[in-house]
């Protein structure tokens, strides 16, 4: 949704001059499985189960995740960098330019006319939200 918001956005000529980056760091080494816990109201199998996940997921985000500092110094290079100019940008998490010609799914979102749809679901929920009481 993002990136296809990005791409509906960067069309509007109120925005020519900025740039939207729609980066994937990919896994990055957090504590944020470690953090999971049950609640009280889980059943013995969630209680069972949630261990084994945290356990397997901390252990594959070591193995390939990258540091929190590498990701960050990534989002420091993508934010500074003149690389990318005006317009909408994917980037991988190795810091690539995902071709704006890659045939993939979100090219047939947007031929299909999805970032408009997109983008007005979104600021349509942003408008209720600031409107209630």
């Amino acid at each position: 949704m993002t990136s296809l918001s990005f791409e509906y956005l960067s069309e509007d000529n109120s925005n020519k001059n900025v740039i939207f980056l729609h980066a994937a760091p990919g896994l990055v080494k957090t504590d944020i499985f470690a953090k999971l816990t049950a609640s009280e109201e889980s059943g013995y199998t969630w209680k069972i189960a949630l261990p084994v996940i945290r356990s397997l997921a901390g252990f594959m985000y070591w193995i390939i995740g990258t540091s929190v500092e590498d990701s960050g110094e990534r989002q420091a290079f993508h934010l500074t960098s003149d690389i990318f100019g005006p317009g909408a940008w994917r980037i991988d998490p190795y810091s690539e330019i995902i071709p704006a010609d890659a045939k993939g799914v979100i090219e047939g979102y947007l031929e299909q006319g999805w970032g408009g749809k997109v983008w007005e679901h979104t600021a349509g929920v942003f408008e209720k939200i600031s409107t209630s009481d």
